[in-house]
């Protein structure tokens, strides 16, 4: 980096640098001539690494930062590029070979949205510039104009990344839930097995039985999984014979459907039977009436 900057003498008379606090012209001044600043006036840099330089406590340091970001003295990116958009104003470059170097310098500096403002700021400064910078213009801002482009693809790349990243978490959350929840219905199913048959805590969800309660959970749904248990629960033949085995109920399509259609016929039955007794009600009523 350069080892001199211009600093105009009349800073001592501007009231915007006059009313700042002794913190924040510290700051301003220890930026402006810190040997990694750049030839067009950025530098990477946070406000710990300014507190451990100007051996100064991070509240004072932090205070004065701040009210020069406020002010607009510099510009600033979350990825620790400040940047002085009024530099070359005051350090014009002296001769072709310093905007050459340019590009160099860029690559040290963090990509961000805030570096290509900065880029596009110093291909317009250059093609402002006037005799003496005939012969580089275009290249500079030719190889300025590269640099962003290959900054953008970057990010671009990065996005791409990014939302990728997020649409797998995305499936990899839902699978995982519905996985929860299938897991839940086996065992639900397996419970309520226990429960209409009679079995006792001693018989465990062993993996065939599970792999046989989640293969019948995908073909029918927990509704008619639970229907198949009814209906060989209620199946005097089955009762009668011990026939009433996870196994036996979920062993194939056939058993599986036969079961379902045994308990939909008992709780048809049930509803006629129902309805029969609603009749006689109703008649025992109007005969009272």
């Amino acid at each position: 980096m350069a080892k001199y900057r211009k600093i105009d003498t009349r800073i001592w008379n501007d009231n915007e640098f006059l009313d700042l606090s002794v913190e924040a012209k510290i700051v301003y001044l220890f930026l402006l001539t810190h040997q990694n600043l750049t030839p067009f006036g950025a530098i990477k840099i946070s406000k710990n690494a300014i507190c451990d330089e100007l051996r100064n406590g991070f509240e004072r340091v932090s205070k004065g930062f701040d009210e020069l970001l406020e002010k607009e003295f510099f510009r600033v990116d979350d990825r620790l590029l400040v940047w002085f958009p009024n530099f070359l104003k005051y350090n014009n470059p002296e001769n072709p070979n310093v905007l050459k170097s340019w590009a160099g310098y860029l690559d040290y500096l963090p990509q961000c949205d805030l570096k290509d403002d900065m880029i596009q700021h110093l291909i317009d400064f250059v093609n402002g510039l006037g005799k003496g910078f005939e012969r580089v213009k275009q290249t500079v801002t030719e190889t300025l104009s590269n640099t962003k482009n290959k900054e953008q693809r970057t990010k671009n790349k990065e996005q791409i990344n990014k939302n990728t990243c997020q649409i797998a978490s995305a499936i990899v959350t839902h699978v995982s839930e519905k996985d929860f929840q299938h897991k839940n219905e086996v065992i639900e199913i397996f419970e309520f097995w226990k429960l209409k048959i009679g079995k006792t805590n001693r018989v465990v969800l062993d993996e065939r039985r599970r792999r046989l309660i989640s293969s019948s959970l995908k073909k029918y749904g927990i509704d008619d999984c639970k229907n198949a248990i009814i209906g060989c629960g209620e199946n005097q033949y089955n009762i009668e014979n011990n026939h009433t085995s996870i196994d036996l109920i979920f062993r194939n399509s056939e058993k599986t459907e036969r079961f379902i259609d045994l308990s939909k016929n008992i709780q048809s039955s049930e509803l006629s039977f129902n309805e029969c007794i609603d009749l006689m009600q109703e008649g025992i009523e109007n005969e009272q009436g």
